[in-house]
């Protein structure tokens, strides 16, 4: 039987309406099929994070965001505070937690003021890449390294985007 981990993202909502958003963030990766010829038996560990803060709100206001961890019991519990501008999360094979985020400058977005940090599961922060320029999105990949669109917003310039591959070894 293989194993995997499935992290998924989910918008701010109200607690009630919370059920409703997992299941249509889960929906793409819905796991639960039968067995049978040709379909492979994986074992899945869901974990669900939500974002919360003033997102896409602007002036940014650093150390305003908070990423939420839902319990097995289904309670809310903050994970992350004191973030900024958060826009991405991917985790490691060790639980520890990388956060993009696009601009920590205070006022309008900067460039060159983006940055992912590192939370251990201790809680203990490091910011592993600083003076990126307005990243969107970010994954780990299958090689142990962090995928960063970088420049993903901003002049509409050719070329102008870029991937960035952060090595974490």
């Amino acid at each position: 039987m293989s194993k995997e981990r499935v992290t998924v993202c989910v918008p701010r909502c109200a607690p009630e309406d919370l059920p409703r958003v997992i299941g249509a963030a889960m929906a793409p990766y819905d796991y639960n099929r039968d067995t049978g010829p040709g379909v492979p038996d994986v074992e899945t560990w869901w974990d669900y994070w939500q974002i919360d803060g003033r997102g896409c709100e602007f002036p940014v206001v650093p150390g305003t965001e908070t990423v939420f961890k839902l319990t097995p019991s289904g309670n809310l519990k903050p994970w992350a505070t004191g973030l900024t501008t958060i826009l991405g999360l991917a985790f490691d094979n060790r639980d520890r937690m990388y956060v993009l985020e696009t601009s920590n400058h205070a006022g309008p977005p900067t460039p060159g003021n983006g940055d992912i940090v590192r939370i251990d599961p201790s809680g203990a922060r490091t910011t592993i890449v600083s003076g990126l320029t307005f990243p969107t999105g970010m994954t780990m990949g299958p090689d142990g390294n962090l995928w960063v669109s970088n420049q993903g917003f901003g002049p509409t310039i050719a070329g102008f985007g870029e991937i960035l591959r952060i090595s974490l070894n």
